[in-house]
């Protein structure tokens, strides 16, 4: 798994955020299909990343390393998978994913976008 430099599209991450702030507040989906609290959170933790503009810094595999793989986790019975996402969420905060550190999730917080320029 490698890091990439990607350019961020802000009009595409504004508009996947407004998207899932529909999903989350119900405009989108409503009773038995309603997400749960937890659910919720992780979904307003995307909105928050979407909207700071920082950079995807989570390590992504390509499809061919995905490909190349897949022998070897169908013979394994799942094992290696466990063990490369277990190596995976130890190259950051998991607790915050998207955000990769807890810093950076706490800077965005103290900038709430749907918040700014209200008075409360």
């Amino acid at each position: 798994m490698e890091l990439k430099a990607v350019m961020i599209d802000p009009p595409s991450r504004r508009r996947l955020a407004e998207d899932l702030r529909h999903l989350a507040i119900g405009r989108i989906s409503t009773g038995a299909y309603r997400l749960d609290r937890k659910t919720r959170r992780d979904v307003a933790r995307c909105i928050l990343f979407l909207r700071s503009m920082r950079p995807y810094e989570w390590p992504a595999p390509s499809r061919w390393y995905d490909l190349v793989w897949l022998p070897v986790h169908l013979a394994t019975l799942g094992l290696s998978l466990r063990l490369q996402r277990n190596r995976w969420r130890s190259s950051g905060e998991f607790s915050v994913w998207p955000f990769r550190r807890w810093t950076d999730y706490r800077a965005a917080l103290r900038l709430p976008v749907y918040l700014q320029g209200l008075r409360l």
